[in-house]
């Protein structure tokens, strides 16, 4: 091989070389693919506050905090990948009071939480015109782009409220 073809093959494996990315490179573009974009990030935030602030207060129960829980609450969760794949999902405990009034209304009875979920649904049906379903054991609310899961529950005795 002559000189002036050696020269062009090794500007030409320099060119691909230069343009191929790093390992750390396609590991940084693919975890940022991942992550939820700045709007998504705002649209769950506003949404999950009032999904919990309604229960809170269109409710007869006596309800002590709401809790995030799954991916949202860990910062783990991804950005959906392709059109009709799984939403943005919210997951949150409502903790109720270890009240006389709740145990004797949701407890004590015996329906195995059936009370307790209708309450729950009807404190948050009609709101946002989004729908609201009972998807034992918890209350679905699902928008066209995401979907939260509200659980009703008591925290175990002895534990925390918060």
């Amino acid at each position: 091989m002559n000189q002036p073809a050696l020269s062009l093959a090794f500007a030409r494996t320099l060119r691909e070389t230069a343009s191929t990315p790093t390992l750390n490179e396609t590991v940084r573009t693919f975890l940022s693919s991942l992550e939820l974009t700045d709007r998504q990030v705002e649209l769950v935030a506003s949404r999950q506050k009032a999904v919990r602030e309604r229960a809170e207060s269109n409710s007869l129960m006596d309800i002590d905090n709401t809790l995030l829980i799954g991916s949202y609450a860990r910062d783990t969760q991804i950005r959906p990948q392709m059109i009709g794949s799984p939403s943005l999902d919210v997951d949150a405990l409502l903790i109720l009071k270890c009240t006389d009034w709740n145990l004797n209304i949701y407890w004590h009875i015996g329906d195995g939480g059936t009370n307790l979920l209708q309450d729950t649904y009807k404190a948050l049906v009609g709101f946002q015109g989004v729908t609201v379903q009972i998807d034992r054991p918890s209350i679905t609310i699902r928008w066209n782009d995401m979907k939260m899961e509200l659980t009703p529950a008591f925290p175990r005795m002895g534990q925390s409220h918060s």
